[in-house]
């Protein structure tokens, strides 16, 4: 199988949280006997990147949406809580909606609930979004407090 793989993060990482090492045994696991292809949120610099293309797995790697001074202003007007508009990069949209027009690309996988904005943009491709569940009541929480 050809399987996208959009993650928050560099997997890899030994100064990241436990949400990359469960990407990165993921990965591991799977590219064992399927193509992968990573869109992540990092910088191509990052020497983490060059580690999973060592492995054999393509990365695209996206710099961080900035945040303007008129949308942290605008926070207390949304409808959404902050971690729902937190990943929204166009780039991450663009190369997402080519994902789901590929016809070689058989499933996406969203590794974070931060992503599930995303899935609109999939037009029915099979997509999976992996939440961990030590993750269900941090969102619920913050949701309940804005």
């Amino acid at each position: 199988m050809h399987i996208v793989i959009v993650a928050p993060s560099v997997p890899f990482r030994a100064d990241k949280d436990g949400m990359s090492v469960i990407l990165a045994n993921l990965l591991t696991t799977l590219r064992q006997r399927h193509q992968l292809f990573l869109l992540c949120v990092g910088s191509d610099a990052d020497p983490a990147v060059e580690q999973v293309r060592t492995q054999g797995i393509t990365v695209r790697a996206f710099p961080a949406p900035r945040r303007s001074l008129l949308g942290y202003y605008a926070w207390p007007f949304r409808t959404l809580p902050w971690f729902a508009y937190r990943w929204n990069a166009e780039t991450m949209q663009r190369a997402l909606h080519a994902a789901a027009q590929d016809r070689s690309v058989d499933l996406i996988v969203l590794h974070s609930p931060f992503f599930a904005s995303y899935l609109a943009a999939l037009h029915g491709k099979p997509a999976v979004l992996q939440v961990i569940d030590a993750m269900s009541a941090w969102l619920r929480d913050v949701a309940a407090g804005e």
